[in-house]
């Protein structure tokens, strides 16, 4: 079907995620996995990011998509704020580092494809936009339900009429790229901001438990594949991918921004117990083969501080061990003491300078 043109998949991300909350490591893995998805099973590489349903967009999308392949931006949502009405039907959305969408708001994404209204804004997008061509979104839309009968006889009755507009089924990537090449699009104005959703504002701050739990999962996958790649143990492709397809399932726009039903909530802090046991494993082994790499000879004990950030840190350690706490001395490689404070049977020391990937070691000694 996809092949004989009579359907077209969209989206390329794996779901149509919340874009507000999820780091740029998890959207990035989200195209990562969307677009191989369809060129695995249709060959087809997505290129028109459409994301109709989402409560907002982050300001650096563009650039994320741009570096994806994308070319294309389209949503609805906007058309939904409460209070301050959205002015812009088509426009160039730009990144901060520059980058570039062309991006367009039809008038909805369950629309019923009356005549009559479809011409009431085709006139109103013309008028804004100047442009030629417009996209509707028809169909029942929520809860599974696509085109109905209704909808495909107003379509032939528009296409029938002859003083009415050219009226014909079409993909987005063919519809983007005709305003695109439309003289009219140079001079649509241009967006330097995030898309900020009104109506749905509340969904941030409900089921706060779901949105620590995605935050922690994204940490500590970065910080698993990191150590799997510098500590040299057998690459866990298949487990990594696992942790990943769960974290990215649950960033679905009605699951993270906590507006889905309570039965949700179940699958997802399960799909969580699995990624925190999975990736934790995954760490423990990648830093028990790089502590056996380093070198710890010296006098008291040895502990590892390895920081897995991409950049310098200087952060304080705490060792929650009783016998340490009671030794209370902590010196660098240099046996320089370092500030440390016991505090009951926890020792508390600052790790300064810390090289981004990298370790320092620090021995802790009677005194």
């Amino acid at each position: 079907a996809y092949q004989e043109g009579h359907w077209f998949p969209v989206g390329g991300m794996w779901v149509e995620p919340d874009l507000n909350l999820p780091s740029g490591e998890s959207l990035v893995r989200q195209i990562l996995y969307g677009k191989r998805y369809f060129l695995q099973k249709f060959g087809a590489d997505i290129v028109v990011g459409y994301n109709p349903d989402t409560f907002g967009y982050c300001w650096t999308l563009p650039q994320i998509y741009r570096k994806a392949g994308f070319k294309y931006f389209i949503t609805q949502k906007l058309r939904w704020n409460d209070t301050t009405p959205w002015e812009h039907d088509a426009f160039w959305w730009e990144a901060p580092d520059g980058s570039r969408l062309l991006a367009l708001i039809p008038y909805g994404y369950v629309h019923s494809a009356d005549p009559e209204r479809m011409a009431r804004e085709f006139k109103r997008f013309q008028e804004i936009t100047g442009l030629k061509d417009h996209l509707v979104l028809y169909g029942v839309g929520n809860h599974g339900g696509g085109p109905t009968r209704q909808n495909l006889r107003r379509i032939r009755y528009a296409q029938d009429l002859d003083v009415y507009p050219v009226v014909k089924h079409d993909n987005l990537r063919t519809v983007m790229e005709a305003i695109e090449s439309d003289p009219a699009s140079k001079s649509l104005p241009v967006i330097r901001d995030e898309l900020y959703l009104q109506y749905h504002r509340g969904t941030y701050t409900t089921h706060a438990a779901i949105k620590k739990r995605n935050r922690l999962s994204e940490i500590l996958l970065e910080e698993a594949e990191k150590l799997s790649v510098l500590s040299g143990i057998p690459y866990p492709t298949e487990e990594l991918w696992e942790c990943w397809r769960r974290v990215l399932l649950n960033q679905f726009h009605d699951i993270l921004p906590g507006s889905a039903i309570p039965a949700v909530y179940v699958d997802a802090h399960r799909d969580y117990d699995y990624v925190e046991q999975t990736g934790k494993a995954i760490v423990e082994k990648g830093l028990t083969a790089l502590a056996a790499k380093v070198e710890t000879r010296g006098k008291g004990t040895p502990v590892l501080v390895f920081n897995p950030l991409s950049w310098e840190r200087t952060d304080v350690v705490v060792l929650d061990d009783p016998e340490l706490a009671r030794k209370g001395r902590v010196v660098d490689a240099r046996g320089k003491p370092v500030l440390s404070q016991v505090s009951g049977n926890r020792l508390f020391f600052l790790a300064e300078d810390v090289p981004a990937l990298g370790y320092k070691v620090f021995w802790v000694r009677s005194g």
